[in-house]
């Protein structure tokens, strides 16, 4: 029985953990797409991907869905590696989120 209840304790762990990457990783990629438009910090990448349209560069930025696969891995190992890491990109992240979709 006491392995039962330690099981279903890792189950909820594994839950949690899945669901907080899950939520963050696609936020990181809004962020990661808001600061290579024109205007922003890394503005010079967003021009070298759209003058460069190769295949390679998709998952570089040049395409979302493409981009938050590899993000989403990155924060799967800051999450558990570096965890400072993947805390301060989620709070910048979400800030971002909150002020340009949902206070516009």
């Amino acid at each position: 029985m006491k392995s039962l209840l330690i099981h279903a304790n890792m189950s909820l762990i594994a839950f949690v953990d899945i669901l907080l990457v899950g939520l963050v990783a696609p936020l990181v990629t809004y962020f990661f797409d808001d600061i290579i438009q024109k205007g922003m910090i890394f503005e010079f990448w967003g021009n070298y991907l759209t003058k460069n349209p190769k295949w390679i560069l998709k998952p570089l930025g040049g395409c979302m869905k493409c981009t938050n696969v590899w993000i989403a891995i990155f924060m799967l190992f800051f999450y558990y590696f570096i965890p400072s890491i993947f805390i301060i990109l989620g709070v910048v992240s979400l800030a971002n989120f909150i002020q340009t979709k949902l206070w516009t």
